[in-house]
């Protein structure tokens, strides 16, 4: 497939106006689990992971120790001690580092998982059916695939309502 047809305003008009997919294979995905996962989070992050509940996500920025920001991310609570950090794709070995290296002064129950090379995902972009709705929260559902998960999480590239990914576990040949 060409990376584009017509031209960039083309195109996002189109997407604004109808629908857009885009194979988004290329973000890391990072699985942080334990019982510490919430408190190490809330050290990395700087939204409050505290205020999303399972099922939920939100946007927020990884920092440095000065403050400084490293990249932005989203943030999904899977289950109670379980965590989804989507990252940026020209970020994946920085943050993993970097993500190692603060899991490696935490003294909770933590696990850092990088899953970027586990999952395949899609970006669809349907705005024209769910209309902008100013109390929209991004969230995540699972559902079975021929006995795998897909997850569906609400919210990302474009950070609005209709902006909707589909994460299949599975090997992927996409990423750094």
């Amino acid at each position: 497939m060409p990376v584009q047809y017509t031209s960039i305003t083309d195109e996002h008009l189109a997407v604004r106006k109808a629908a857009g997919i885009f194979d988004i294979s290329h973000m890391g995905e990072v699985l942080v689990s334990g019982a510490g996962a919430e408190v190490f989070l809330n050290r990395v992050l700087t939204n409050d992971i505290r205020k999303i509940n399972s099922g939920q996500g939100q946007y927020t920025l990884m920092c440095n120790e000065r403050g400084g920001v490293i990249d932005d991310l989203y943030a999904y609570r899977l289950g109670e001690f379980d965590y989804l950090l989507i990252i940026n794709a020209s970020r994946i070995a920085d943050d993993v580092a970097w993500l190692q290296s603060q899991a490696a002064k935490f003294s909770g129950e933590l696990k850092l998982t990088d899953a970027s090379h586990h999952y395949a995902a899609v970006a669809v972009i349907v705005l024209f059916l769910l209309g902008i709705d100013a109390h929209y929260h991004l969230e995540h559902e699972v559902v079975g695939v021929n006995g795998d998960g897909l997850r569906i999480v609400a919210g990302g590239v474009a950070g609005e309502p209709g902006d909707l990914k589909g994460l299949v576990p599975g090997e992927s040949h996409c990423g750094g």
